[in-house]
């Protein structure tokens, strides 16, 4: 089976690429959003413990979603720098990608952390 991959290639109009209000307005990049729930929930259990009596199964179901994240999350930057657009959030787009992870959702990166979370979380 022959598998084509389209390229629609951002072109900036007038060098409005190049302009600063251009670029996305992110407040806050979704790893440090992450990063602080997973403080907070640690922050919680230190404070109010809550004990499982299967504590070692669970983790290690825990680390399927861990792994599955990864992969996600590898495999969509891997699509991201193969097109040559940015894989940072905070940079304009220059391509816009339709393959790999991709096909099935908009935003891979934000679905692999949070597998990677939620299976941390077990």
């Amino acid at each position: 089976m022959n598998k084509e991959t389209t390229v629609i290639e951002l072109q900036p109009v007038s060098g409005q690429l190049k302009n600063s209000s251009d670029r996305p307005k992110v407040i806050v990049f979704p790893p440090i959003l992450l990063l602080g729930a997973a403080i907070l929930g640690t922050g919680l259990q230190l404070t109010w413990p809550i004990h499982l009596r299967a504590a070692l199964p669970v983790r290690m179901i825990g680390g399927i979603p861990v792994l599955m994240g990864i992969a996600l999350i590898l495999s969509a930057k891997r699509c991201m720098r193969r097109l040559g657009t940015n894989v940072r959030p905070d940079k304009p787009a220059t391509a816009i990608v339709s393959d790999g992870p991709y096909r099935f959702t908009r935003n891979p990166i934000y679905l692999g952390g949070s597998f990677v979370y939620l299976g941390a979380t077990l």
